[in-house]
C-alpha cells in the first residue's frame, strides 16, 4: 500500500472544512483521506498551536533537529550528525596534539 501525501495547503482545506462544521465522515469520504488520518493531522496543529512561544515571539521549535519522514532519512541524519560529531573530536584531538608538542619543546 503506498501512501498519499497531501499538500499542508490540502491539509489546511479539509480540516478548515471540518471545523466550519461539516461531517467529517463526509469530507473524509470527497478527500479520500482516513478519520485517523485526520484526527492525526487535528493533533499534529493542537501541538503546534501549543507550543511555547520564544522571547522574538516566535514559536520554540525546540531541537534543531528536524523528525525524519522516513527511516532512511533518519540513518542519513543520523549520519551527517555522527560525521559532524567525529570533525570535531578530530579538530579537539589534533588541538591537544599541538599543545603537548608546544609543552615539549618548552621543557627541553
Amino acid at each position: 500500500m503506498t501512501a498519499k501525501r497531501h499538500t499542508k495547503t490540502q491539509i489546511a482545506r479539509i480540516l478548515d472544512e471540518i471545523r466550519s462544521g461539516a461531517k467529517m465522515v463526509d469530507v473524509c469520504r470527497k478527500y479520500n483521506v482516513s478519520r485517523t488520518t485526520v484526527h492525526r493531522w487535528q493533533k499534529k496543529i493542537a501541538a503546534r498551536e501549543r507550543q511555547p512561544e520564544s522571547p522574538e515571539g516566535k514559536p520554540d521549535k525546540g531541537p534543531t533537529r528536524e523528525a525524519p519522514a522516513t527511516e532512511a532519512a533518519a540513518l542519513r541524519q543520523l549520519q551527517e550528525e555522527n560525521a559532524r560529531l567525529k570533525r570535531i573530536v578530530v579538530r579537539q584531538a589534533l588541538r591537544i596534539d599541538v599543545l603537548e608538542e608546544r609543552l615539549a619543546w618548552r621543557e627541553e
